[in-house]
């Protein structure tokens, strides 16, 4: 993540946090009609969904996140550093109410999905992610530009059906971030060999390496990438060529 703010960071201490919101513009006008977090009690991974019933309620969903969210050290998103966070704490700001994660470290692990898979895959939209990294591929899901007008349909026909989708395509989001989460912890670990499949995403993370100036760090992951790894001249030159400015380093 790139942030010494989370080198103590504890799943059992962390808010796997997602939004839905009438809009993408953000600004004051912008409400988040549904706010999920997921955490860990003992073994088990819980999920509450806090859903505005119109906008009223706002400032009571307000209050029991401030509640809940006190509690947690860290929280995770995807993309919440530029959205979801700013968002939320405007409301809570308009609403006169402390924003509870203020202090909190936060995981965004949409730039750490850019920084190991932007190379090969260009497209790291967490939709794109679940499928060629974490092997799964939703079936029926609403797509995520429909949902503010279904949330808006319903405050005029008061039918909660159509929100169903929008719950599911919600839970997803906030199971894919703990899964995404352990994927990259569980490969990082891995010092037997190359942490990843593909040669790109290996490479990636040995510029990360470089990058931090971790250069041991570096030469380790760049000699068990030339052993094991089946790689093209050209990602094979990069290798050495990072692996030769450590060493001079």
């Amino acid at each position: 993540a790139c942030d010494d703010a989370l080198r103590a960071f504890d799943p059992r201490t962390t808010c796997f946090m997602d939004t839905e919101t009438t809009g993408l513009a953000g600004g004051t006008g912008t409400v988040a009609f549904l706010v999920g977090l997921g955490f860990f009690v003992g073994e088990n991974f819980v999920l509450d969904q806090c859903f505005l019933r119109d906008y009223d309620d706002e400032p009571s969903m307000l209050e029991y996140l401030a509640e809940q969210l006190q509690r947690f050290t860290a929280v995770v998103s995807y993309n919440g550093k530029s959205f979801d966070m700013p968002l939320l704490r405007t409301r809570f700001v308009q609403h006169r109410i402390p924003f509870p994660l203020e202090n909190a470290a936060h995981y965004d692990l949409v730039h750490a999905a850019r920084r190991v898979w932007k190379r090969r895959l260009t497209n790291c939209s967490l939709g794109n992610i679940e499928q060629e990294v974490l092997g799964f591929r939703r079936c029926d899901d609403v797509p995520g530009y429909l949902i503010p007008q279904l949330w808006l349909d319903y405050l005029d026909t008061r039918d909660a059906h159509p929100l169903e989708a929008v719950f599911r395509h919600h839970e997803m989001d906030i199971l894919s971030l703990a899964a995404l989460a352990g994927h990259l912890a569980i490969r990082l670990a891995d010092d037997s060999g190359p942490a990843f499949r593909h040669a790109e995403d290996e490479l990636s993370v040995i510029r990360l390496h470089y990058k931090r100036k971790q250069y041991e760090a570096v030469i380790e992951r760049g000699g068990l990438f030339l052993e094991t790894s089946r790689v093209a001249d050209t990602l094979r030159r990069e290798c050495l060529l990072l692996m030769g400015q450590a060493f001079k380093l």
